[in-house]
Formats: C-alpha cells, sequence, structure tokens
C-alpha cells in the first residue's frame, strides 16, 4: 500500500512513495478496471503512466511490483519499453489485466469498480490476476461486477442481480446458509471445480 511520504521527500536511492489519497485533494477519486481493458498504442510505461501521467519509472515499476505485473513485464520483449498496439491488441489477456492493475495501483483511487477482471482468462492467468486483485482491492473500497464466483469469494457483501433486479444481498456465508439463488450458484461453482 501506498506510504504518507511524498516522492520528494524520499532519501536519495529508497524506494518511491506516494501521497495518499487522502492527503490530496479530500474528494472521492475512483477508478474503473472494465471487462475490455482499455489500453492504448503505446508502450506498457504509457499505459501504466496514464493512471498519473507525473510518475517516475521507479514509481511505474513500483507498481507494476505492488499487483505482481513486473514479471509478466520482464518476460516482455522490450520490458516497459513493449509496444502494447492499439487497444493492447500485443499483449495476452491476463498481462493486459495486469498492466491497468498497476495502472490503478498508480492512481491510488478511493474507490475501485471492476467489471468481469477476470474474464476471458485461463487458469494460470486468472490465478495471476485474482492474487492482483487480492493486493489492488486491500485498503480501498472496491465494487466487484462478476460472473465467476472465483472473482468475488473474498468479497465481504454479495448482491445477486437477476434481470436488472437485486434479488439477494448479504455475506457470502450468510447467502450459502439462507439456500437461495448465490447457494445454488455457489453449489454449482464448487461442484465443476472438483
Amino acid at each position: 500500500m501506498p506510504t504518507a511520504a511524498s516522492a520528494s521527500a524520499r532519501p536519495a536511492g529508497s524506494a518511491p512513495t506516494w501521497t495518499p489519497r487522502s492527503a490530496r485533494s479530500g474528494t472521492l477519486n475512483g477508478t474503473n478496471a472494465p471487462q475490455n481493458r482499455f489500453l492504448f498504442s503505446g508502450t506498457v510505461l504509457d499505459n501504466i503512466r496514464f493512471g498519473r501521467p507525473d510518475a517516475t519509472r521507479a514509481e511505474v515499476a513500483a507498481a507494476a511490483r505492488a499487483v505482481g505485473a513486473d514479471q509478466v513485464i520482464a518476460g516482455l520483449p522490450d520490458g516497459y519499453d513493449t509496444q502494447v498496439g492499439e487497444r493492447g491488441a500485443l499483449l495476452a489477456a491476463g498481462e493486459r489485466q495486469l498492466v491497468a492493475f498497476a495502472r490503478a495501483w498508480i492512481a491510488d483511487p478511493a474507490l475501485l469498480i471492476l467489471d468481469e477482471a477476470t474474464s476471458n482468462l485461463d487458469a494460470a492467468s486468472e490465478a495471476r490476476v485474482t492474487d492482483a486483485l487480492r493486493r489492488l482491492r486491500s485498503g480501498r473500497t472496491t465494487i466487484i461486477i462478476a460472473h465467476r464466483l472465483s472473482t468475488i469469494a473474498e468479497a465481504d457483501q454479495i448482491a445477486v442481480v437477476e434481470d436488472g433486479r437485486i434479488v439477494e444481498s448479504g455475506t457470502p456465508a450468510g447467502l450459502r446458509a439462507r439456500g437461495g439463488r448465490f447457494a445454488e450458484l455457489f453449489d454449482r461453482w464448487v461442484a465443476g471445480a472438483a
């Protein structure tokens, strides 16, 4: 999690830090990570820096490390200088999502909205992205829109939506105990994972 020190106050050679959102404008800021992760033509560095345009290369690398994207980026042909192509077409779906998460991390939003964050991912990429999600959600309000129950397994509260209406809501354990729609979905998910 970013610390309270500002980047300009750190000793030479130390890890970069950010001023927390509470010390900035005092307003609620949010970031949306949609199902179709929007990346623009340019480099990985440019795409992450979009979350905070004044970020240094070291701060971008720290954000990538924070969400576990650094290893994936290191495997790209030119690392942070790899061209991603229009809409990130030159990256795999999991790579695009991790770059988007690093962008969200560096922006340090108070509110994070994740829309189908693990859709269209293979099992290995989903595991990597799920771990990144855990880190990204820490310390911030997060709204997760998902069909995959693995994405919401650690949620504090769940609202089940059908036909545009909330049909039940509560804690995951409470919803499972109640035996409603969520319990039915959960049982099918567990059976499919076995």
